[in-house]
């Protein structure tokens, strides 16, 4: 992996965008700095990989030859600046990139526009100022319906594994459910015959039903959430870069409650099987 230099402005970029840092979490003081004779690096990669430390001192190399050393000034956490990926990034002033490295040229554009800006009008004015140049124009909109256009398949596909692994659910919960009302006939007549009611067996088998089910989904969503903290960190493990897992709160209870209700549907065949279930039918199982 080529390091690379990214130049910003320090007072204007923490206005547009902002990276993540450990120990100054508003970046004030670290922004402050920067326009010195300092960078910063990104610390999966340079830290990692490299060994290197706050304090330490880099030499950089700018196209037409000419060199400068820079004091890493810490580390940032993120996973992109501009529309680059940070990993292997040097982050410096651009009045230090352009003195000492002789880098002149625009990558990325950040604008942002203000609270009452109309954003139609603002869009085409940007459009048509950089016609003719290698720049492209992105809303975070048009950026937001790509990457919602690159996961519809595998969104698709994991709600069809999803609606699949219900189906067999509730296959599950009802073959578990009737093989135990089968086995605790006896059970059930008894309970009848000392003044049990439908409502109480219905109870008790509902009962019986969700707690199998929430045990084994909770079981389920703790060795799915390992096996994919693991499998990020594999597949970032080579790039340096930070595995980026968030919890989905929202989707596991969402899951959570479709699992109480396949237990309940699922339960409904062995209860009306167990409420037919005489005291006198029931004597006669040992």
């Amino acid at each position: 992996m080529m390091p690379f230099v990214v130049a910003l402005d320090p007072k204007l970029y923490p206005k547009l965008s902002g990276l993540f840092f450990s120990k100054d979490k508003s970046g004030k003081e670290t922004w402050g700095k920067l326009s010195g004779d300092y960078v910063l690096v990104n610390k999966n990669y340079w830290a990692t990989a490299l060994g290197v430390k706050p304090g330490d001192r880099i030499k950089l190399s700018g196209k037409d030859g000419r060199s400068a050393t820079f004091e890493v000034l810490g580390y940032f956490d993120a996973f992109l600046i501009g529309s680059r990926r940070s990993t292997g990034a040097i982050v410096m002033s651009q009045e230090n990139a352009e003195r000492y490295l002789g880098i002149t040229e625009d990558y990325d554009v950040l604008v942002k526009l203000k609270g009452d800006a109309d954003k139609a009008t603002a869009f085409t004015g940007i459009r048509n100022l950089v016609r003719g140049t290698q720049f492209k124009v992105v809303s975070n909109k048009q950026i937001s319906k790509q990457v919602d256009k690159l996961m519809a398949g595998p969104q698709a596909f994991l709600y069809l594994l999803f609606g699949i692994t219900v189906f067999v659910g509730l296959i599950g919960v009802v073959n578990t459910i009737a093989i135990g009302v089968l086995e605790r006939r006896r059970e059930i007549g008894l309970i009848k015959a000392v003044g049990g009611t439908r409502k109480h067996v219905k109870s008790m088998i509902m009962l019986e039903s969700i707690l199998i089910s929430l045990v084994g989904a909770i079981l389920g969503i703790a060795l799915s959430t390992g096996i994919a903290i693991l499998f990020i960190r594999a597949i970032y493990a080579n790039d340096f870069m930070p595995s980026l897992f968030v919890f989905p709160v929202s989707t596991t209870l969402i899951l959570l409650m479709a699992v109480v209700l396949v237990s309940i549907i699922g339960v409904l065949v062995p209860i009306r099987f167990a409420n037919r279930i005489t005291p006198i039918e029931a004597l006669r199982f040992e």
